[in-house]
């Protein structure tokens, strides 16, 4: 046998199996966008999400000072499903199958200098108890956990599905491979 034929018959098959295996857990991942306008002293800032429906993200916007949202919630907001604290200078927003929303401030700035963005995908489920305070993606940056005050600091990370979907591909990959040499022989 060639060569060639190994090649085409054992490790070709094997190379895509695995890196289907290894991706899978990547396909169908929310993945939320911000971007900003400013005009005069107003700023609009428009979320958008990028993901397979069905999909449900959640996402809270800390503002810096010197922005203000306008005293009339229509007004900053076309959104059904925002919720604005103004004590706290945030804005959170329900999107379930909803490719973008958008509010508007108004201040001086470029709109994006101080501002804090956090999302998460609301449809991934563990059985971790504490998900939902380790799951939140900080727009441009790592999770948040470790910012956050009620994680548990002692709390060792579990692999993901990633990890074990590896696993799986070498283990197939190599019965696969096991089973095209005993037909041969």
């Amino acid at each position: 046998m060639n060569m060639d034929s190994i090649l085409k018959k054992r490790i070709i098959p094997a190379v895509i199996l695995i890196i289907g295996l290894i991706l899978l857990p990547v396909m169908g991942v929310s993945l939320v966008e911000r971007d900003v306008s400013v005009l005069d002293n107003t700023a609009t800032i428009k979320f958008s999400v990028d993901a397979e429906e069905p999909f449900s993200v959640g996402i809270v916007e800390t503002v810096p000072e010197g922005w203000n949202f306008a005293d009339n919630d229509n007004s900053v907001s076309s959104s059904k499903n925002v919720q604005i604290d103004r004590k706290n200078n945030q804005i959170a927003f329900f999107l379930s199958n909803e490719e973008s929303v958008s509010y508007q401030l108004t201040g001086t700035g470029d709109g994006k200098t101080g501002f804090k963005t956090e999302w998460v995908d609301l449809l991934y489920l563990t059985p971790e108890t504490s998900e939902g305070t380790e799951r939140w993606i900080t727009l441009g940056g790592n999770p948040v956990a470790e910012d956050n005050e009620h994680s548990d600091l002692d709390a060792k990370a579990t692999p993901g599905f990633g990890i074990f979907a590896a696993v799986i591909a070498f283990i197939a990959t190599g019965l696969a491979l096991i089973a095209v040499n005993r037909k041969e022989a």
